[in-house]
């Protein structure tokens, strides 16, 4: 299965410095239809949702299956780091 992580999903504050247990959650993309990732790249153990960003901001390598996806990070109480639509694994 292919991998969606990519070195830069990690999240920063505002001030930029590390979001540390910032909260990342995909979604179909264009839809708030949330989607199930997966710890392992066959896709057989499921993440519980949000995964959350160790203390340098950075969330564990995560996989889904081909699609195109929505992903937004939060900050750890529930603000909005930023949204991105389109993000592809294939």
């Amino acid at each position: 299965m292919p991998m969606i992580k990519d070195p830069r999903w990690s999240a920063i504050n505002f001030d930029g410095t590390p979001a540390a247990g910032a909260r990342l959650f995909v979604y179909a993309n264009g839809t708030d239809n949330e989607q199930i990732t997966y710890s392992d790249p066959a896709c057989t153990i499921k993440n519980t949702s949000p995964l959350i960003a160790d203390g340098r901001g950075y969330f564990p390598v995560f996989y889904c299956p081909n699609g195109t996806y929505k992903v937004i990070i939060e900050t750890d109480n529930g603000a909005l780091i930023s949204e991105t639509q389109g993000v592809v694994a294939a």
